[in-house]
């Protein structure tokens, strides 16, 4: 074989050995052109003994050969290993980084009382912000009776500690596993390894998954969480649904509706002041007296339904109006049931009205009977006068047309009680 045509066998093997694409070699079966060629070459000057100098040649190109095979594929398990290592160490930091995040939440959240366990259920489904935000409004409220817990699962809920939790929050590092199933180690240019079948990449893939296995055990150490027993309760889902309504009715507001009705049943005068509110404005300041206790109870307990129960103000306003009034044959009348001596002891006994029914003057002057369909329909007509100031006159206002809509809709279910037609109550803008 001249020394032109070994060059160029020889040239083209390391160029196949390193990019791998070309398709004119197959080391590691026999039908290789290249190595046909070599061992031909070999074998018939060993034979022959005639060139005894072309054998030796042939002898220190085979052991070139391996050395070249030896270094390339050593390159080549320690670069494959490096880039696995560098990247397993990136997915340990990716979950370093999921850990630092959670675990604060859930530190705080179990300061403020929660169960490690509740907490990470309101971590996963996107509640622990809102809350705390609730928590930070009402220092006494207890987060874990926003949850309901199955009664299967109560003997669990108290097996993990707030470490546990953040572990599994964190999950697992991600793995390399099968990372090297498509990984081609490179091709050995020796003829007479790849005619042996030594040169497979198996072995190459092997070292590299022994020495990153060696490199990188795993810290991870976590146990699993089930939360599949916990669900959020009436109460939380209520919770959860006020974090997301503005509220469309003050405290005031609210208060002055009851005055309303209570300066009726009371039998005292009362006023509408600027801003459109009512306030009681009677010489008789015994009954007077009455009704601001009673007022200022109602009001606590609405707030209470509000910020404690989480109820629309709407149904906590209705709810604690029908407790407080009762409908009669005569028309509205205050329970005695629950402001008299049996109750909250406000009335005294044998009480009665300071007047027939009471009065409500709008201004503080004149007197009126009591409360009946027209004194309704009259007073919501002023109602909307003074709503249609305090929003400058102005009937296309959102917020105008939006307090007219929620106090209208009030107005209409007291106008029912007392079998009025609820259409009666004009609720245009």
């Amino acid at each position: 074989m001249a020394k032109k045509d070994n060059k160029i066998i020889e040239d083209e093997m390391k160029k196949d050995a390193i990019t791998m694409e070309s398709s004119s070699s197959n080391y590691g079966f026999f039908d290789n052109r290249f190595v046909r060629a070599g061992l031909a070459t070999a074998l018939a000057v060993y034979a022959s003994k005639k060139e005894p100098y072309m054998l030796k040649s042939f002898a220190e190109k085979m052991e070139e050969f391996e050395k070249y095979d030896r270094e390339t594929r050593a390159k080549f398990v320690e670069a494959a290993t490096a880039s696995a290592t560098t990247e397993i160490a990136k997915n340990k930091l990716r979950r370093l980084q999921r850990r630092e995040k959670i675990a604060p939440e859930i530190k705080k959240a179990v300061e403020n009382g929660m169960n490690p366990i509740i907490a990470g259920k309101a971590y996963k489904a996107g509640h622990l912000p809102t809350l705390m935000k609730l928590k930070l409004k009402d220092a006494s409220l207890n987060l874990n009776t926003f949850y309901n817990v199955a009664d299967e699962y109560k003997d669990n809920i108290g097996g993990f500690s707030e470490t546990d939790v953040i572990e599994a929050l964190a999950g697992p590092t991600l793995k390399l596993d099968n990372a090297f199933n498509n990984l081609k180690a490179p091709r050995t240019i020796s003829p007479i390894r790849n005619f042996l079948g030594g040169g497979d990449d198996g072995s190459a893939q092997k070292e590299i998954q022994q020495r990153i296995d060696s490199q990188t055990t795993s810290s991870d150490d976590y146990k699993p969480i089930d939360y599949s027993g916990i669900e959020v309760s009436d109460l939380g889902r209520r919770a959860l649904a006020s974090m997301q309504k503005v509220r469309n009715i003050t405290a005031n507001q609210i208060k002055s509706n009851f005055t309303r009705n209570l300066a009726n049943v009371l039998g005292i005068k009362s006023a509408i002041t600027s801003s459109g509110d009512y306030v009681f404005a009677s010489d008789d300041k015994i009954n007077e007296g009455y009704g601001l206790d009673i007022a200022n109870r109602m009001s606590i307990e609405v707030e209470d339904l509000i910020t404690k129960d989480f109820m629309s103000p709407a149904d906590a306003q209705s709810q604690v109006f029908n407790k407080y009034f009762k409908t009669t044959g005569k028309g509205l009348a205050i329970n005695k049931d629950v402001v008299g001596p049996n109750g909250l002891k406000i009335l005294p006994a044998g009480w009665t009205p300071a007047k027939s029914k009471g009065s409500n003057t709008g201004t503080g002057g004149g007197t009126g009977g009591g409360v009946t369909l027209s004194s309704i329909k009259a007073d919501w007509l002023k109602k909307k006068a003074a709503l249609l100031k305090r929003f400058g006159n102005n009937r296309g206002n959102i917020k105008y047309k939006a307090e007219i809509d929620k106090q209208g809709a009030s107005v209409r279910k007291q106008y029912k009680v007392l079998k009025g037609d609820p259409n009666d109550i004009d609720l245009s803008y």
